[in-house]
């Protein structure tokens, strides 16, 4: 998901307003109290149906079914208190900001930055934001779908701040229509 904050002006600028401040994070909703259940009841079938093998002296099968239950449930708790991964890119006072997952901070002047698309279909679509010495990939914890989204604002925001901006018109127009 991305959040596109109104430019508003920063009074740690003196004044001056920003072009753009995008916020994206992954994407990521929490397990629903109906799969919830689900998952009780894909654990009790388990069980169950280990019990059999054990009644034949097999105990192995029932601390397998046991494991795989414990990894599951492992997982799913350890997924739930992680943070999503996510990023901001704030376009103001002719330069590009951008904060990466990690907390590692970019910064290059707005006028000569390019967006240039990579991936041969959208499922593998990268943002790849280039000035004359670096290259930033942006949109990473995102979606195919909200990176084609987030493409067509920051080139508009780009063009507007006067960047050179060489999003191909036929994927902007016909591909992503």
């Amino acid at each position: 998901m991305y959040e596109i904050v109104s430019p508003r002006a920063d009074p740690t600028r003196h004044g001056s307003a920003a072009n753009l401040i995008l916020r994206m994070q992954e994407n990521r909703s929490h397990l629903p109290p109906g799969a919830r259940g689900a998952v009780a009841a894909l654990a009790l079938l388990l069980m169950a149906a280990a019990i059999l093998p054990a009644f034949r002296g097999l105990l192995f099968v029932p601390v397998c079914a046991l494991s795989a239950m414990a990894v599951l449930t492992f997982a799913l708790d350890r997924h739930a208190r992680s943070t999503p991964a996510s990023e901001h890119l704030e376009l103001a006072d002719g330069f590009v900001s951008h904060r990466d997952r990690n907390g590692r901070e970019s910064r290059m002047a707005a006028a000569g930055a390019q967006l240039d698309i990579a991936g041969c279909n959208d499922e593998t679509i990268r943002l790849i934001l280039r000035s004359r010495n670096t290259a930033i990939e942006i949109g990473r914890c995102l979606g195919w779908q909200e990176r084609r989204e987030v493409a067509l604002v920051l080139n508009a925001a780009l063009t507007q701040a006067g960047a050179c901006t060489d999003l191909p018109t036929a994927v902007s127009r016909s591909a992503w229509a």
